[in-house]
């Protein structure tokens, strides 16, 4: 190792240091109460509900329970599009997502009752039918069902379970649960004094999206007046001082949503409900739960529990006005959820069907009709055919930056999401087609990164929230992230800063000064690896390897040295290097504070990180396989063969894109170090077949802008009248 990467090593390690040894967190937050004398807890369960359910006439003791306690819309985490009862059940048990096995292996399917526990022999233990079956299913995902009872169990300390729902919580690895008896209001006051937590299940609604052949109990208003009936004998029933916190643990069928999560007590005053495992006020996940009851119990956070204790972002009062903000803020952030969830495909399947078409069509006129047009129309042609191709190319940035705009409340929600994404998109278009940059070849490729990596990078320093109801953003719905940079975000982010990095390096190189450009690449790295990387920002394991793989062969063009294997593998294990020191600095703070570094670290320190490496793979060649997408195996072939046609520019696969590298030489390089990039992110990543398809949308629409542009050029070039030939002054500097 050289003097000078010596010297950026112990920086870095001085750095992280001071990070991780007393550097405040922005995110660190603590429960009212936390330090407390743990009191009295019970969880009611049920199913079903959202938050639009709740409302002062139609459920009136859990709109008393919204007006004086604290709120949020929760999203349930299934191998499943849809949650079965059992499933939130048994997650609530591991607090991790666990899907229980249904018959026919679909969301159709029926899903499987909660039967009566049964009772053992000498003893006032009840046993849950199926645990072994449930238990099973849950080590597939590396998920321990029996977490929450067992941790809650220790002495002095007792777990009591009301319904068959609540035995699943309750039990221990063993699938006994030590205290339980059914629903029933008649003993309800002797069996919520019973033990200091206490869990309830008060029913489910189910319907009308339950799946065919579903016995459906009366009607769907019918089964919520029954519901808030039952969580209303518990509130009356319960001892004075507890903590309520009713959970919608499961979906009413097939449609997933967000559903709702209200909790009042001494400790959940008026407000709203938010988590560090989202760091999305008014969404937290089923897990979280898990945590929170733990860590008011027990004060501790087990290793393998995804959630983190909730928190209380405090209202002004208990009024109903208050309230009816809550209210008023947690549908909307519901509605926006779902529509987003469902209009990803249609939307997707209409870009990509017009954009193609378009290409095609445009390519064909030209083909045909280019020697019949005069100068000036091939020229206008180019001009507005690489307008459209911009245009294309800035749709991705401009489904993030829709979710400032209300478009899911308006009448026509897909229509005003596609009328508001080409707007925004067609501005980004017009500032890269028409800016000052215009006289650089390259200059229109360079905006529009700048444009799609400012827009990313920003949402992602200041929360996410834009991604979290992006098109091509988290998608709370289904779960997994909430924060940070996921696949699609990191392989849009990655791609605009590297075609950037090339763009701007290009002019310093072409006019000889070679430390500018370096200075230049070197920045952006820096940049982008911060923003991807850092555990309050991206919070990116698989990120920084991959955008410095990328990186170091385009710093390494700009130096002028050859890309060897020598010097490729040795980015690669400062890329490793960097993403462990983060990790562990990550792992340094307290455990309710740590993001998914942090808990990686910690599995490293137990021997449980080499399962899920292998469940990653597994996932990754799963859907290379084409589990859950026919096109995915294409993906990787369609990667590798265009970076055969970059890096072979004279062979028969890279004879047609001789014409881009005209523009820069440089740009040759940034696009292999943009293919480097994506396939390293592509193996190192879950699902990492979405890093590279979604650096499509961009990477694709600015190669074809820059090759018109190219052509424009050479049109002008090849002109014989005064119009054709005028502006080629414009095309100066092309061969930079």
């Amino acid at each position: 190792m050289t003097h000078r990467a010596r010297r950026a090593v112990l920086a870095l390690l001085l750095t992280l240091g001071v990070y991780a040894a007393g550097a405040p967190s922005a995110l660190a937050g603590v429960l009212p109460g936390d330090t407390e004398t743990p009191g009295a807890l019970v969880v009611i369960g049920t199913g079903g509900i959202t938050v639009d359910d709740i409302t002062a006439d139609a459920t009136p003791n859990l709109w008393h329970l919204f007006t004086e306690g604290s709120a949020a819309v929760m999203t349930l985490s299934a191998a499943t599009r849809s949650t079965c009862p059992v499933d939130g059940w048994l997650s609530l048990s591991a607090g991790t997502g666990v899907t229980a096995p249904r018959d026919a292996g679909t969301d159709a399917a029926l899903c499987p009752a909660i039967l009566e526990p049964t009772p053992v022999a000498s003893s006032d233990a009840v046993e849950v039918p199926g645990w072994a079956t449930y238990r099973s299913a849950a080590e597939e995902h590396r998920a321990n069902i029996g977490t929450l009872g067992q941790r809650l169990a220790v002495a002095p300390a007792c777990v009591k379970a009301i319904g068959p729902g609540a035995a699943l919580a309750a039990a221990g690895p063993d699938g006994r649960a030590a205290r339980y008896s059914p629903y029933s209001v008649d003993s309800l006051i002797d069996d919520l004094a019973t033990c200091p937590v206490t869990f309830v299940d008060v029913g489910s609604v189910r319907g009308p999206d339950a799946p065919p052949g579903e016995v459906v109990a009366g009607t769907r208003v019918d089964q919520i007046n029954q519901l808030d009936n039952r969580v209303g004998e518990v509130l009356a029933a319960g001892p004075n001082g507890a903590d309520y916190v009713v959970l919608s643990l499961s979906d009413s069928g097939t449609d997933a949503r967000l559903r709702v999560a209200v909790a009042r007590g001494p400790r959940f005053g008026p407000g709203m409900l938010e988590s560090l495992s989202t760091r999305q006020p008014g969404l937290i996940q089923a897990a979280d739960i898990t945590a929170t009851a733990l860590w008011l119990e027990r004060h501790e956070l087990p290793e393998g529990i995804d959630g983190r204790p909730l928190e209380v972002t405090p209202a002004l009062d208990a009024s109903d006005e208050r309230a009816t903000e809550r209210w008023n803020a947690l549908v909307d952030l519901q509605d926006a959820a779902t529509q987003v969830h469902e209009l990803v495909e249609p939307f997707f399947i209409i870009y990509g069907a017009t954009t193609i078409a378009f290409f095609f069509l445009a390519w064909l006129w030209w083909t045909r009709r280019r020697a019949r047009m005069t100068e000036v129309s091939r020229l206008r042609y180019l001009d507005v055919v690489e307008f459209l191709a911009l245009w294309t190319a800035c749709v991705p940035a401009a489904t993030f930056i829709a979710g400032v705009f209300p478009w899911w409340r308006l009448g026509w929600p897909l229509a005003a999401l596609v009328g508001t994404v080409a707007i925004i998109a067609g501005l980004c278009a017009l500032i890269a087609h028409r800016g000052p940059w215009r006289r650089y070849p390259a200059g229109a490729i360079g905006s529009v990164s700048a444009l799609t990596a400012a827009t990313i990078a920003t949402d992602v320093v200041t929360g996410s929230h834009l991604q979290l109801l992006g098109l091509m953003g988290l998608q709370p719905v289904g779960g997994g992230r909430f924060y940070g940079m996921g696949n699609v975000a990191f392989a849009l982010f990655a791609t605009a800063m590297i075609l950037l990095a090339a763009v701007i390096a290009a002019v310093p190189l072409a006019q000889g000064r070679r430390s500018a450009a370096v200075i230049t690449v070197a920045t952006l790295a820096v940049a982008a690896v911060a923003v991807d990387g850092l555990p309050f920002w991206g919070a990116d394991a698989g990120g920084p390897p991959a955008l410095i793989a990328g990186f170091a062969i385009l710093l390494y063009a700009v130096r002028g040295r050859a890309i060897t294997w020598r010097r490729f593998v040795t980015a690669g294990l400062i890329a490793v290097l960097l993403v462990a020191l983060l990790g562990v600095a990550d792992w340094l703070r307290p455990v309710d504070q740590r993001t998914h570094l942090g808990d990686y670290v910690q599995r490293v320190i137990d021997g449980t990180a080499w399962g899920v490496i292998t469940d990653k793979a597994s996932a990754n060649l799963a859907i290379l396989a084409g589990a859950d997408q026919r096109i995915a195996p294409i993906v990787p072939i369609v990667l590798l063969v265009l970076l055969a046609a970059v890096v072979m520019p004279e062979s028969r696969l890279g004879r047609p894109l001789g014409l881009l590298w005209q523009a820069s030489k440089l740009m040759q390089v940034g696009v292999i170090s943009v293919l480097v990039c994506l396939l390293v992110g592509m193996i190192i990543n879950d699902s990492g077949v979405a890093v590279a398809a979604a650096a499509s949308p961009l990477l694709f629409p600015l190669l074809i802008a820059l090759q018109l542009r190219m052509l424009h050029g050479d049109e002008r070039g090849a002109a014989s009248t005064r119009a054709g030939r005028s502006g080629r002054a414009r095309l100066r500097g092309r061969a930079r």
